[in-house]
């Protein structure tokens, strides 16, 4: 049960290919009569919104907003910082980056926005909330639980049932701004000497993670036996070859780990979904030709 609650994100993301299966063509987000004024960084939109009304799409997707002060959308590239709640339709909670409380201090999730492929993709929903705005989304399960994902349907979604998403942005980058703040806030402890070089061998504790806390692979079970590679050769996943070299030897911190630069669509048997950010806490023992 638990698999599937922490996938049900991660399936509406990759629904991808579902209106594909079905002969039917993929949507944009919802069309309002706006006028919008392209900048470098945001889609400036003047468009007058109501609050606390629930609006449904041509797709069959239902949206409303709780709080709506921005003007500014995420577009494509952009990496969003947001918090989101899954719900069944009687408001059961079934997965959270919100701590107990209910407050944004619990581990925002990074989303780097793509162009929506699918009548169920979330990358349209996302598009709808800017930084400040927080609402709700529901999706048909009858869009996402087809094709490869049928069998994946759980109990609690039976057909005709929506997948309710509460969504709260925290915060909108440039994803060359997002990446160069993720190195000055990862690296806890620099090290000393040199950073590796490609070819060069490195050892490493480490401790990896969900986005929600849960511990899918650690050095520490394994009697804390230092994991070894060569940097840059492709000998591990993209994030490390390009995060590892923000370190020295000694040094100290965490990576976090955009699922492109991870396992991608595939996930990794059992513990890593598709599409999950990851994050490692790591420390490097040595570094060596």
């Amino acid at each position: 049960m638990i698999k599937t609650l922490i996938t049900l994100l991660s399936i509406a993301i990759l629904a991808t290919n579902v209106d594909a299966q079905n002969g039917k063509k993929p949507v944009t987000a919802p069309k309002q009569t706006t006028v919008v004024k392209k900048t470098t960084t945001t889609t400036v939109t003047t468009t007058p919104v109501k609050t606390g009304v629930w609006i449904t799409t041509p797709s069959g997707m239902k949206y409303i907003y709780y709080k709506k002060k921005s003007t500014t959308a995420p577009k494509v590239g952009d990496v969003v910082e947001l918090h989101f709640m899954v719900l069944t339709e009687k408001d059961s909670i079934l997965q959270s980056t919100f701590d107990e409380m209910g407050s944004t201090k619990g581990q925002c999730m990074p989303i780097e926005m793509q162009e929506p492929k699918a009548t169920a993709d979330m990358m349209q929903a996302f598009r709808l909330f800017g930084e400040g705005d927080s609402g709700a989304v529901m999706i048909k399960s009858d869009e996402i639980f087809v094709g490869d994902n049928k069998d994946k349907r759980p109990p609690f979604f039976p057909v005709g049932s929506y997948i309710k998403y509460i969504i709260r942005p925290v915060k909108i980058y440039n994803k060359d701004d997002y990446m160069k703040i993720m190195q000055e806030k990862q690296v806890e402890t620099p090290g000393t000497g040199d950073v590796p070089k490609k070819g060069q061998t490195i050892s490493v504790l480490y401790t990896g993670k969900l986005l929600s806390g849960k511990i899918f692979d650690a050095t520490s079970n394994r009697g804390n036996e230092p994991f070894t590679f060569k940097i840059g050769t492709g000998q591990v996943i993209k994030g490390w070859d390009e995060g590892m070299i923000m370190f020295k030897k000694g040094g100290k911190g965490k990576l976090i780990i955009p699922s492109r630069n991870g396992y991608g669509e595939q996930g990794a048997g059992a513990d890593i979904p598709p599409n999950s950010p990851l994050l490692f806490e790591i420390e490097v023992l040595d570094i060596k030709d």
